[in-house]
């Protein structure tokens, strides 16, 4: 099945990304967001790639390819558990401010709805994203919770 939205197509991650993923992965201002903040090595991420990755069926992560240059544009992820899907995605620096995080999450929140049957999303953001913050707003993510300096947000489908 081709997934697609106007300006991107969406493959399942392979293990020819894996220096593109570190590399978006690396930029100090993607990880300084994460739970645990550090820069991620190509071993670790290889290392999550083989030995932990194909182990967690609820888990899909997605090269999103720009379809006008056919480079890669960013990775997009959804975790399912049941009806409920988290999405996040990380978008390489010369794709960013395009608005293509929310198309890549636009579609795969309705790909979720539609094809894996969830009905609600959640989203976990770092109170200092501030672009992520408002794109959760402009998807129709409402405010859920807080432990620490992570913000929840879910949506229903």
């Amino acid at each position: 099945m081709m997934m697609e939205s106007r300006r991107l197509r969406f493959r399942e991650i392979e293990e020819q990304d894996a220096q593109f993923i570190v590399d978006v992965r690396s930029e100090p201002d993607v990880y300084r967001y994460f739970v645990d903040p550090h820069r991620i090595t190509l071993e670790e991420h290889l290392h999550w790639f083989c030995d932990i990755y194909p182990h967690n069926e609820k888990r899909t992560d997605y090269i999103a390819v720009d379809k006008a240059t056919g480079e890669r544009a960013g990775v997009f992820g959804l975790i399912r558990d049941g009806n409920t899907v988290e999405i996040n995605y990380l978008i390489a620096k010369p794709f960013q401010r395009r608005g293509l995080a929310f198309e890549g999450s636009e579609y795969l929140l309705e790909y979720a709805k539609t094809t894996l049957c969830c009905s609600k999303a959640f989203a976990e953001i770092h109170e200092d994203n501030i672009a992520s913050l408002k794109l959760a707003d402009k998807l129709g993510f409402v405010p859920t919770g807080r432990k620490d300096r992570i913000l929840y947000f879910e949506k229903r489908l």
